[in-house]
């Protein structure tokens, strides 16, 4: 069990690494490359999981899942916020439904694989194939960031309205416990 908390230790640390270095990363190379390398990590990082022979290894590996799960998920938005510019009409709640019908679709053939014995490799293959499959339509989509308008003067750094930061406290703690239903739910389950 403490294996299993640190693996998942390790996935959530890297995810908000990535959570705070995706506006620079986007900034320097824009959402659709920075999606376009997540993705990709993605495809490798899920099978690798599934290989992990140790804790150390499942951790490491833990760690690159939630280091691309986390630029995936900033750039995914980042591209929503284009879609909405570029059709004025909001699509976000819509985008973000999809990414929770998808997470509930996948879990019955997940749990098919684990009533039946079969090696979490496996399953993870099956929905790396999938994906791959499926990528390579999806890319060319992708839309460019609009540019960056430069000014001319220092920007000053200054400290956020109270309401912000309150705000932003809040969303972190509704991630963190998003993240722990979603991560321990399953396991707390089996």
């Amino acid at each position: 069990e403490t294996e299993i908390c640190l693996s998942l230790l390790c996935l959530g640390i890297a995810a908000m690494i990535t959570l705070f270095a995706s506006p620079f990363l986007i900034a320097r190379w824009s959402s659709k490359t920075m999606l376009r390398i997540g993705s990709a990590l993605l495809l490798l990082a899920l099978p690798l999981c599934g290989l992990a022979s140790t804790p150390f290894q499942l951790a490491m590996t833990c760690g690159v899942f939630g280091l691309s799960t986390g630029l995936t998920d900033i750039c995914m938005n980042a591209q929503g916020i284009q879609i909405e510019r570029k059709y004025r009409a909001s699509s976000m709640s819509l985008l973000h439904a999809s990414y929770s019908i998808g997470c509930v679709l996948a879990s019955p053939l997940g749990s098919l694989f684990a009533a039946f014995g079969i090696n979490p490799l496996l399953n993870f293959l099956c929905i790396i194939i999938l994906y791959a499959c499926l990528r390579p339509f999806f890319l060319p989509h992708l839309l460019n960031d609009p540019p960056v308008e430069q000014s001319s003067s220092k920007k000053s750094l200054r400290v956020p309205p109270i309401f912000i930061i309150i705000c932003g406290l809040l969303a972190m703690c509704s991630y963190a416990v998003e993240g722990a239903a979603a991560e321990w739910g399953s396991l707390l389950l089996f």
